[in-house]
């Protein structure tokens, strides 16, 4: 008996050690080939397309993984998302000083985000700063990376890309679980989730006990983020499949409950028709879009909805407005973030904490800027003034998205160079 047991414990432990070598083989050859690629200028789109399934498959097979090969830490491949984007960041660094050149909008992200990080660290512990970069500081550094790095990329082979490999299969997924999952414990991800101790909120997968479905994500919001996309791509160009593709995304929108992706979808839609007509007032009702659309929102909120949820916007701003009043500057990186003091749905107002005044002068810069190239790239303008709105009312951390607005300014047919 005693030799079975001791027998049973080395197994377990050459299983382990075997694991770790893999879990350290893995990481050392995708970063390999990743570097490789970028080393050899191997076409963007490519680079683009493996870095986006990569994005939106990452907890699927990270927490499987997990689940399946014993939880044991540290799990070294948790890390790549975070190691890609340093190391795109490091290659875009090196492209400025080679080049002595750097876009104007960028310096200002960087310099942003100098700020935020010297500012938590002065405030905030190292293991706060760094749950607050991989929140919401990442995403710059990745925007920062491939508008200075950025080739040309086909926006039409990417986006034919993101629809068969990532949008199909998510929404068949996620209709699946719409006509059969009716609980936590069904979800793909409950155990892995019990088994590292983290907590799963009913609210965020229900709604009138009805499954909002959320794919091979661990948050409906990633289907939604992926359906608004082809929504507002499938709307603008002709391609094949294109009207059940369209009509898939509607439904993907519906099934989410997320009614904020509605309203962008009407703003999306709204624009479209306001750049396609030659009026006195186009600039002025194209500036205030944004706008209206936030007040519009908020007094709906206020006066027609009685949903948690949606009021609690309306008092994350009010708290942010207090704070922002009390440290115009902000507290750094640190602040906001999962486990953190705050974790706001509002990605501005996750800003604004970190950074104050300065976060809102930056938002509306680079509002302002999208308006320079109205007349040249509709959909650039259409499609980017709906993120600055969802930025008002959603955390956007899922990397497709943002990659999908990089790509349409690196679109070949785009010949407005932000």
């Amino acid at each position: 008996m005693q030799k079975f047991v001791l027998n049973s414990y080395r197994g377990k432990f050459l299983n382990m050690e075997f694991l770790k070598i893999f879990d350290i083989l893995y990481f050392c050859v995708i970063s390999g080939l990743f570097i490789l690629f970028m080393s050899l200028r191997v076409n963007f789109t490519i680079i683009l397309c493996a870095f986006t399934i990569f994005l939106a498959y990452y907890d699927f097979f990270f927490l499987k993984l997990k689940e399946n090969l014993a939880y044991f830490e540290p799990f070294i491949t948790s890390a790549l998302y975070d190691f890609f984007v340093l190391l795109l960041f490091s290659i875009a660094v090196f492209q400025v000083i080679k080049d002595r050149n750097i876009n104007k909008s960028c310096l200002w992200v960087l310099l942003f985000v100098i700020l935020l990080s010297l500012n938590g660290v002065l405030h905030y512990d190292l293991s706060s700063v760094v749950v607050g970069y991989r929140s919401y500081i990442s995403i710059l550094l990745l925007s920062f990376s491939l508008v200075v790095c950025g080739r040309k990329v086909s926006l039409h082979r990417y986006m034919t890309f993101l629809i068969t490999f990532i949008f199909i299969p998510n929404i068949t997924f996620a209709l699946y679980q719409y006509l059969n999952y009716s609980s936590v414990e069904d979800f793909w991800f409950y155990s892995a989730y019990n088994d590292l101790n983290l907590e799963l909120f009913y609210w965020d997968f229900f709604r009138d006990d009805v499954i909002r479905p959320f794919g091979f994500f661990t948050s409906t919001l990633g289907i939604g983020f992926l359906s608004l996309s082809v929504f507002m791509y499938s709307l603008t160009y002709n391609y094949k499949f294109r009207t059940i593709i369209l009509i898939l995304s509607l439904v993907a929108i519906y099934i989410t409950g997320v009614r904020t992706f509605f309203l962008a979808g009407v703003l999306f839609i709204s624009l479209k028709f306001i750049l396609s007509k030659d009026f006195p007032l186009k600039r002025t009702m194209l500036y205030l879009s944004v706008p209206l659309s936030f007040l519009i929102t908020i007094a709906a909120i206020s006066y027609f909805s009685n949903d948690l949820s949606a009021l609690g916007r309306i008092y994350q701003w009010g708290e942010v407005a207090n704070f922002v009043f009390s440290n115009p500057i902000g507290t750094g990186i640190g602040i906001v973030g999962p486990g953190l003091t705050f974790w706001p749905d509002s990605q501005l107002i996750a800003f604004l904490y970190m950074g104050g005044a300065l976060s809102l002068v930056l938002y509306l810069y680079f509002y302002n800027l999208l308006f320079q190239y109205s007349n040249s790239y509709h959909f650039a303008v259409s499609s980017s003034c709906v993120l600055f709105y969802l930025m008002l009312f959603q955390n956007i951390g899922f990397g497709f998205f943002w990659l999908f607005m990089i790509a349409i300014y690196f679109n070949s047919d785009n010949k407005v160079d932000l």
